[in-house]
Order: C-alpha cells, then structure tokens, then sequence
C-alpha cells in the first residue's frame, strides 16, 4: 500500500502547516490496489519523501521556542511562543540538545495545560512555569535541578513525581500548588529548600533515603498534611506515627500541620525543634515526655494551644515559644524549674529579669514588673489584644520583634535608660500613634517603626547615632519628625512612603543611604546643617532622593555641596540698612533676600536671656524676595527676631 502526500489547489479544507512564514497545505492519501489515483485538473501530487515531512514537522514543533546558545554545551529556552495546550519540549533543537529551561520560559501563560519533558534537560531554572496552568508536568530522569518558584502557583497541578536525579529541589518550587495532593520523591532526591511544597494540598509526604537536608519550611501552610513517612534507612531522619524526627528520634522536628486533638511527645524525645508545631491549627494540646529539656525558637507558632505548662526538665527556651498562639491566656511553669518560672501568666528567667514572653491571648495593658532590664525577642509579638504597655525605669534593652504587630498598641513610652532597640520592634503596630524615645537611646534598629500608619509625630533624641535600615518605612501619616544632633548614620530606604513635608538633618551627619525619601511625594525641602554626607554604594547622589523631587538647602560654610545641582544655598538676610527696615503704616517690617526662592519662617521672642521663639510668619521668596510685618509689634515690651527653615 503507497503512501504519498498530496498538494490540492484550490485550497478549500486543506490542513495547513506553518514553516517559516509560508503556509503549505498538506494531505494524506492512501493508495490501494484497486483505487486509481484521481487525474482531475484540480489536483496534483507532489510525493514528498517521510523524512523530510517529519523534518518540517519538528522544524515547525522547535519554531516554538526562543532560545538562547551555552556555547558548545546545547541550549537554553528562554521563552515559550506556541499556542499552548499540550506541550512537548524536544531534547535537541536546530541539532543542540536542550541543556536548561530557562528563567521564566513558561511563566504565566495559563494557555499552557501540561508538559512533557524529553529526556536531556538537566536544569528547570528558577521561575520556569510560574502561574500556568499545568494539570500535568512530566519531569525526566535527566534533570538534576528545579529551580526556585518553578512551577509555584500551578494552581491545577494534581500530581507530580520528582525523579532521583533531582539533586536540589529550590526554595518555592511547588509554591502554593494548591490542588497539589499526590507528590512523589524518588531516591536519589538530596535537598529540598525552604517553602517548596508551600500551600500545597496533600495529606502525606514519604521521605526517601537519599533526602538527607529538608528545610524544616519545606511544608509549611500544608494544613491537609497528617504524616511524614521516612522510609527506614535515611541516615538522618526517621518518622513514627507520621511526625518527622531526627534519625534517633531524640530531637522532634516537625509535627504536620494536620495534626489534631492532643499529642504526647514520646519520652526519648530530649528537644523540641524551632518551628516544630507551626501553624498545627488543629492542635488542642501537647503532653511534654519526662525527657524534654529544650524547646525551639517559635516552636508552637500559630497554633490554637489554650495552655502552655513548662515542666520541670526544660532547661533551655528558645525566643517565642508560643508565638501568635491566640488562644492562649498563660504560660505555666513547673515550680521544681530551675532556669524559668512564670508570673501573673508570663514568661520569664528564673531571676525574673528577662521578660521572654507574653501570651497572645491576653487583652488590656500591661505594666512590666521592677526588676526586668530586657525585654526578649518577639516577647509581646503578635499581641493582638495589647492595648499599652508600662515599662520599668530600670529597663536597658528592647529585643528584635518585641512589639511586632501589635495592632491596637496605641502609645508606648521608653525609659531613658534604654540604649537599643532592635529591629522590627515596633514593625506593623498599626495602632501606635505616639511614641516618646528615651534620652539615652544610641541606636535604631532596621524597621524598628516600619508600617506604623498611624505614627504622625516623632522626635529622634540628641543620643541617638544611628538609624537602621527602613527604619520608618511606610509611615504613611508621618508628617513630622525631629533629629538629634548626635546622628551620624543614616540607613536605605529609613523614610520612604512617609507623609514628610519638610526635615532638617543634623550637622554630624556622616553616611545617608539610598532611597532615603523615596516616595514621599509630599516632601518639599529638605535641610542639611552640616557638609554634604557620603552615599555608599550610588553612582550619583540623587539616588537618595528616588521617588521625589524635594529641593535640597544646605547652609553657607558647609563643604560638599558646590558640585551637586539639586543643592541650593539657605542663605536668607534680613536687609537691615534697607528703606523697608522699621515702622510702616504702624507695623514694625523688614525685607528678606535670598539666592533663590526659599521658605523662611520668621520667629519672635522677648527675651533673649530665656529664649521663647515662636514662629511669627511663613514667607515663600518670590523674586528672591519677600516682606515681612509685625502687626503685634506694639504688644511686647521688646522683640528679637531670626529666621528659620519650615
């Protein structure tokens, strides 16, 4: 039985198929014995030989694909340009093999609905298929590396096996897969990074031999998963009753989040993992084994725990044990602990001078008791009930975290004997709207007060040196602010997407960072006292002022300045040998001049033995000039008067 392939011209229902930009209409024809091929007018055959068609086949399959060469190595696909459906990826194209899919070939295009892998790949690049809409993804035993985010959000992904040469599986690969129910891990797997199953919906997870580093995240927010099953010769996990150990199961690492009702942790167990019951949002209760002497940073974070007992033989607490546990209303101690012990329902050392944590579920305000000198890590983090707090004189340190989101926290007052505050520690008290610095604080801490919406006033004391990186960031009512003289570090992005109109910098000011106004689109002035600081790591100085268009004024005899164009002299004067200077139509006046078009505020006082200066006028030069009169002259035995920025 022949075969050939038929032209047919006209073209009425001809198939078509795309080679370059000709379009060539294609038949199949099959003749028999007993058929005679038709003679008409309307057709002609071209027989065109098997391989050739198969080579205009693949041309047109390799045409939709962008790619990139690595040399003699193969190549890289760099974009994906078909019409999606099914897809096959070739191992070779134009006659190098496919070395990598590249960085976001296929992401986002949710007309893709599966794809097929041919055997050759060796690396899935980060971002690779993020956002499709894949049902199916066939992964080949060629590839060693799936990169970060390569197929997170594959929302209609229902399975996928990870064959053992997958060496490194990157954090997020499987991100938020969220009808993700059956995964697959073949031996030979060895790593897999933080968040890669995140959000994904199975409801049990086997752990091959080979996988001996999993990120203790890798299953984070899988609130579906009720057990881990370590198959029994991995050298450095094991698993029993679906909670994963370490190989001895000395040490509980991680309990899934589809745990439920009340878990007793077995007696050999002597340590409890940071993170260990994160998020175990079904979880009612946990009975320590007589054995447990440590418990884990966050280690019971997010989870509905209505109590907490510390129990005699635990020695060693890691920062925030019982984190964003809402539920709970007291942490409890074994009276026989010899480092910890429990007041009023809250954490402490045993010498009662570190504050280690407050219970989420409590409500109201809080006086810290005589005798605390720090306040620990995330020890009232995520205090959602927290109205205001009280602390002791004698307090001198503030960790990282401590107020973190504590959203109806509304004023807090910091002694004077505080000399840090760590980062984040206010960050997202969104409530806050007052904040009082103590006069010994040095140092600000990176997003110490970032996202605090409500803050509309601060004043940064003379003692303060140093002021982290965002550390006001997204302070969106922050309108005014005042800086110590004794700053001399400024860090990236400290005031963007604040509500600044104006701010004067102090004259020891060193090093301003980048981005420092970004987006305070509000700002109209901004005032140095000192020479010009440096700007690490920028190529040019306006890099600090991203976002905005604020003039800068820097005063005369200041150094730095002359070679920056955006920079402007404050140099406004009074004209005192001027016709305007003195008594007009029974006001006292004067004229003020200038380089260029300033705001000036001009201030009165009466004595200048006890100097009370008040703001009298705001003036806005035009003209390089602007005239000021005092009606109320009259009303004071004396008046002095100066000039002043806004």
């Amino acid at each position: 039985m022949p075969f050939g392939v038929f032209a047919k011209e006209p073209f009425t229902n001809a198939k078509f198929l795309k080679i370059a930009d000709a379009l060539i209409p294609v038949y199949a024809h099959i003749n028999s014995e007993n058929q005679t091929p038709k003679t008409s007018l309307e057709m002609k055959t071209i027989k065109i030989p098997i391989l050739l068609l198969l080579l205009l086949l693949t041309t047109a399959a390799e045409a939709q694909f962008t790619i990139t060469t690595n040399g003699i190595n193969g190549v890289t696909i760099t974009r994906y340009t078909g019409s999606g459906g099914a897809v096959n990826i070739p191992s070779t194209i134009n006659g190098s093999p496919v070395m990598d899919i590249g960085f976001a070939a296929f992401a986002g295009l949710t007309n893709v609905t599966s794809v097929t892998i041919s055997n050759g790949p060796i690396s899935i690049d980060n971002y690779a298929f993020e956002k499709c809409c894949l049902t199916n993804i066939s992964i080949p035993s060629s590839v060693t590396t799936i990169g970060i985010a390569a197929f997170a959000f594959c929302q209609n992904l229902a399975n996928v096996t990870i064959p053992g040469s997958v060496v490194s599986v990157g954090s997020g690969a499987f991100n938020f897969c969220t009808n993700l129910t059956d995964v697959s891990i073949a031996d030979g797997v060895v790593n897999i990074a933080s968040n890669a199953m995140m959000g994904c919906a199975m409801t049990n997870i086997t752990i091959p031999a080979s996988l001996t580093n999993l990120d203790r995240s890798a299953f984070n927010l899988c609130e579906n998963l009720t057990a881990i099953t370590v198959l029994a010769n991995n050298p450095v996990y094991s698993s029993d009753a679906g909670i994963l150990f370490n190989q001895d199961g000395t040490v509980l690492l991680l309990c899934p989040e589809g745990e439920s009702g009340s878990y007793t942790i077995p007696d050999r167990v002597i340590a409890v993992g940071d993170l260990a019951f994160y998020n175990c949002c079904l979880l009612t209760n946990v009975v320590y084994g007589k054995n447990v002497t440590s418990i884990g940073d966050l280690a019971f974070q997010w989870s509905p725990l209505a109590n907490a007992t510390i129990p005699a033989s635990v020695t060693n607490i890691g920062f925030a044990p019982f984190d964003g546990c809402e539920n709970l209303t007291a942490i409890m101690v074994d009276p026989a602990n010899p480092a910890y012990t429990a007041l009023g329902g809250v954490l402490f050392n045993r010498n009662q001078n570190l504050l280690m944590e407050f219970p989420g579920g409590i409500s109201g305000g809080y006086a810290v008791p005589d005798g605390v000198t720090s306040i620990g890590d995330y020890a009232f983090g995520d205090c959602q009930g927290l109205t205001n707090i009280i602390m002791d004189s004698n307090l001198l340190n503030i960790g990282n975290f401590a107020f973190v989101d504590c959203a109806v926290l509304t004023s807090i007052v910091i002694p004077d004997a505080v000399t840090n505050l760590g980062g984040f520690v206010f960050g997202e008290c969104w409530g806050l709207t007052n904040c009082e610095l103590g006069a010994s604080l040095s140092r600000i801490g990176a997003n110490a007060f970032s996202d605090c919406g409500n803050l509309t006033d601060i004043v940064v004391p003379d003692s303060v040196n140093n002021i982290g990186d965002n550390a006001f960031q997204g302070c969106g009512q922050l309108s005014h602010i005042t800086l110590g003289n004794g700053i001399t570090n400024i860090g990236d992005y400290v005031f963007s997407e604040c509500a600044l109109t104006n701010i004067t910098l102090p004259a020891n000011l060193v090093s301003i960072g980048s981005s420092d106004f970004g987006d305070c689109w509000g700002l109209g002035d901004i005032y140095f006292k000192g020479n010009a600081p440096s700007v690490p790591f920028l190529s040019s100085w306006e890099g600090y002022l991203l976002g905005c268009n604020a003039p800068c004024y820097y005063l005369p005899g200041t150094t730095g300045w002359t070679s920056l164009p955006f920079a402007h002299v404050w140099d406004p004067k009074m004209q005192t040998q001027s016709a305007t200077f003195g008594v007009r139509t029974n006001q006292f006046g004067f004229t003020i001049t200038a380089s260029t078009n300033l705001t000036v505020v001009v201030q009165g006082c009466a004595d200048l033995s006890h100097p009370n200066w008040q703001p009298l006028q705001t003036l806005t030069l035009a003209n390089k000039t602007a005239y000021f009169s005092d009606p109320q002259w009259t009303n004071a035995a004396g008046r002095f008067y100066r000039l002043s920025s806004p």
